[in-house]
């Protein structure tokens, strides 16, 4: 009996706590905010998000190619992003990986989508399904 009554109350009491505590912006903020015991880096070859995913044609393939010949494939699936702009891919694959998109600038990263040189009005157009995306670290004064 009293175990009854137990469960009855934690019951109704977290319905209620959850009622009145519940918010839409905490919970997407507790999704995709960032940590702060993360293991950021600064390495963009360090990690790769292995394996394809089960969507057919609705992904972004992004290659990460460094310096002595390290390189990072991954494959980011379109319907786990919010912003399907070539930007916003970009940031939400920095956020997973754990690095601030402004590496790829200050690391001398060339990046190209679909073969075509990456541009600034082109990271502000939507992304098309199956592109890649392919950025190379430039070596010093390599052009």
């Amino acid at each position: 009996m009293f175990y009854g009554v137990f469960v009855l109350l934690m019951c109704f009491g977290l319905k209620s706590r959850m009622a009145n505590n519940f918010s839409e912006i905490k919970l997407k903020e507790m999704i995709s905010g960032k940590s702060k015991f993360r293991d950021m880096t600064d390495d963009l070859c360090k990690y790769q998000i292995l394996g394809d995913p089960k969507e057919v044609g609705n992904y972004v393939k992004i290659n990460i190619m460094c310096v002595a010949g390290r390189k990072a494939s991954s494959t980011l699936s379109l319907s786990a992003t919010e912003d399907k702009t070539v930007e916003g891919v970009i940031k939400e694959y920095a956020r997973i990986i754990g690095f601030e998109e402004k590496l790829l600038a200050e690391k001398n990263f060339k990046c190209y989508l679909d073969n075509k040189i990456l541009t600034a009005e082109m990271e502000v157009q939507m992304i098309r399904p199956t592109s890649t995306i392919d950025c190379y670290e430039k070596v010093n004064d390599e052009e």
